[in-house]
């Protein structure tokens, strides 16, 4: 996995957040004042080009609930110390300058906007500038700069070079030796920064004193960058750590983990003189270490790396409830954010995110070198869900150094195009999109066509009823099994199976081992990975004599326990062969294959069919065409929607789409009682009306037209 990046590239790319452009209507009369409702060509939804293909009514959203809806905890007025108003000179204002947002019912995510073009980009949250640095006033002045504009506000902090200094000379006299060497002594220079080190006291004070001055400016939230910490100096991104403050805890660690004996085995005599950097130095493993450090030859770098991201987890809690204390004596509530993928489990912290607020490869290197690519990106769905089932807040952008290099490539209008379906995919699974629209970062150059963006924002903004208090009741579930350091089962099983339930249109929750003994509404559920608790595997047994359908596969399923210390498991023997076993009045169906990863790899037709079949006994699946995803809810005001997803692209554009037979399966006991059907798209303007049948609980009606996203609302 690469380097999350993104809240430091963000820091660096607001001052290019932003396009010049006039503000005219296409009639080239004036635009009104910033704050007001803009007509096309001043921010609002576009024009079309040329006539809509189908007849539409122009019915607004009045029918949406009117709750505030904001992801984050309620406002407080923030103590700012010497902030009393002062007089000010009149100023001139620039008419193509934003004076305020649009404000929004539906949260939205995303950097800085200043032209009024640009208005319908506006966010109600900023992903502003990291803490505290040698730009700390201005940050800040920018922060309430943002915050009289009328967006919330979350400080960035990186775990490991928060003002990206490129060279030891740039740093503040208090971190003057705040970073971390290689095994020469020289410091590890990083995405051309100095690689700081997040177990020295001196930048944790450094940190701390960051977050006093942003609480005290009024930041809504912070949210945590790099979060490996020091162990990423290691492995991928550097050729470290052999500072102090990396090597002083290790020997204690490896004194909890391997008796004297075992140590001893493996050439450590005394751990209380034990250097870990000396060690490689005196067996000759230098070179070995910066070349092959991961491949099993060099002694003691797994451990070394578990130890460096559970110190820096350790670090990372604090500073997390230094923020909660520091807040509370200031009468404050703040959130916590981290780019922190939702399915890595593993994060000793990870409970005390709010908002997980991270970067998705959706064109990942791995997918393109072995030509297993998604032709519209890899599905976040998967990770969205999960989250959603956690009661946490998912906010997603692209990997700005993985998915940024292949946009340069692709070049404006694809790319663009891509992230018009990104944001629709992280909206209509109940997600946010957080994008950068111009890249200019260690290489890297893209500039979005925001033009194309404008409608898609104003959708969410005019339709809050699409994406508010929407509930789901499907019949089968992926339950995401326990994650471990190098064991990748349990999180690629639950994508590839969640991916391949979306791509057949078999709506599915995805969920924690939290909710094991609560899978009574479902009827099948399907799961995979190592290490489980005596307690989880009896309660996914007891699911399965109680009438529910369980699929799992690989032959390693439930071989450890939740420590991943080998297991036997005899209640498991006469399940773990290949088929459908009976188990009390339900089933336990296991392959000895690999399924999971043939799914999530190579996206395999006859693995998918296996699972499937499986699924299908049980739970129909709804209808759609090819690469045409449907993903129903239900509104707490009666309405029922279905979010239409095209995944057609053509390496260009999304191939447009006409005549769409649609069939989707009702709620149990759910009648539609002759509402009336409309399709809204931010991909035109106004609503279509259409007819539909319902029968014996499903419903079934034609999309007239598709091009990235239409939404179906029966009301």
């Amino acid at each position: 996995m690469g380097p999350l990046v993104r809240g430091r590239a963000l820091a660096l790319l607001l001052v290019a957040s932003t396009l010049a452009a006039g503000c005219t209507t296409p009639g080239g009369q004036p635009c009104p004042p910033a704050w007001a409702p803009q007509p096309p060509g001043c921010g609002g939804t576009q024009a079309p080009s040329g006539p809509p293909a189908v007849s539409v009514t122009h019915q607004g959203d009045s029918s949406d609930p009117k709750p505030a809806a904001s992801t984050l905890p309620p406002k407080t007025t923030p103590t700012v110390a010497n902030d009393a108003p002062k007089a000010t000179p009149p100023v001139t204002r620039d008419p193509t300058r934003i004076q305020h947002y649009l404000p929004s019912l539906v949260d939205i995510y995303g950097p800085e906007v200043r032209d009024t073009v640009d208005l319908s980009l506006s966010p109600t949250i900023v992903n502003g500038l990291g803490l505290p640095g040698t730009e700390s006033a201005a940050s800040q002045q920018w922060m309430r700069e943002q915050k009289a504009l009328g967006a919330r506000h979350i400080s960035g902090i990186s775990i490991w070079n928060n003002d990206n200094w490129k060279k030891v000379s740039d740093l503040p006299p208090e971190l003057a030796t705040a970073y971390v060497l290689d095994l020469d002594g020289n410091p590890v220079i990083v995405q051309e920064s100095i690689f700081l080190n997040i177990l020295d006291p001196a930048y944790q004070e450094y940190l701390r004193a960051g977050i006093r001055s942003h609480i005290d400016a009024g930041t809504d939230g912070f949210s945590i960058d790099e979060h490996f910490g020091t162990a990423w100096a290691l492995d991928p991104l550097g050729e470290g750590p052999f500072d102090k403050f990396a090597l002083a805890g290790f020997p204690a660690y490896l004194g909890q983990h391997y008796t004297p004996e075992e140590l001893r085995q493996k050439g450590i005599q005394d751990l209380s003189t034990f250097d870990y950097k000396q060690f490689l130095l005196d067996h000759g493993l230098r070179d070995d270490y910066r070349t092959h450090k991961r491949d099993g030859t060099v002694p003691f770098v797994e451990d070394y790396y578990e130890y460096l991201r559970a110190a820096a987890a350790g670090v990372i809690q604090g500073l997390i409830d230094y923020v909660h204390a520091y807040s509370a004596q200031k009468g404050r509530s703040t959130f916590i954010a981290a780019n922190l993928g939702s399915l890595e489990t593993t994060a000793r912290f990870y409970s005390s995110i709010d908002v997980f607020l991270f970067e998705h490869g959706w064109l990942p290197d791995w997918r393109q070198n072995l030509n297993k690519t998604f032709p519209a990106g890899e599905p976040v769905g998967p990770e969205i869900k999960f989250l959603l089932s956690q009661d946490k807040t998912a906010v997603v952008g692209y990997s700005i150094e993985g998915d940024g290099r292949v946009m340069m490539r692709l070049g404006t209008e694809p790319s663009t195009r891509l992230m018009t379906h990104e944001f629709a995919e992280c909206y209509a699974n109940g997600g946010y999109y957080d994008p950068v629209y111009q890249l200019d970062w260690i290489g890297i150059k893209f500039t979005s066509d925001r033009a194309l963006l404008r409608p898609f924002y104003s959708f969410v903004r005019e339709h809050p009823g699409f994406f508010l208090n929407r509930t789901t009741s499907p019949e089968v579930a992926v339950l995401h099994a326990r994650v471990f350091l190098d064991d990748g089962m349990a999180l690629d099983a639950t994508r590839g199976f969640s991916t391949m339930l979306a791509r057949a249109n078999v709506p599915h929750d995805v969920l924690g081992l939290d909710q094991v003994g609560n899978l009574s509404k479902y009827k099948v559920v399907l799961t995979s990975g190592v290490g489980w608790s005596q307690h989880d595997l009896d309660a996914l047994l007891a699911y399965a004599r109680g009438g529910g359908v369980v699929f799992a596969s690989d032959d390693r399923f439930a071989t450890k326990d939740e420590a991943y210390r080998p297991v036997d498991r005899p209640e498991l023997t006469a399940v773990k062969t290949e088929g459908a076993h009976a188990i009390g009045s339900g089933a336990f169906v296991f392959s000895r294959d690999y399924v999971w990863w043939r799914l999530w790899s190579n996206q395999d037709p006859a693995s998918a069919a296996k699972v499937l079949a499986v699924v299908n006994g049980s739970a129909q699946p709804d209808a759609a065409p090819a690469s045409v995803q449907l993903l129903p809810f239900t509104g707490k005001d009666g309405r029922f929607l279905v979010h239409i997803l095209n995944y057609d692209f053509n390496g260009t554009d999304f191939t447009h789409r006409s005549d769409l037979d649609v069939r989707v399966k009702l709620p149990s006991g759910y009648s539609l009682g002759g509402k009336a059907l409309r399709i809204a798209s931010p991909d035109f303007v106004g609503n279509v009306t259409a007819s539909y049948h319902e029968a014996d609980g499903w419903v079934s009606f034609t999309v007239p037209s598709l091009h990235v996203w239409d939404v179906a609302a029966f009301e």
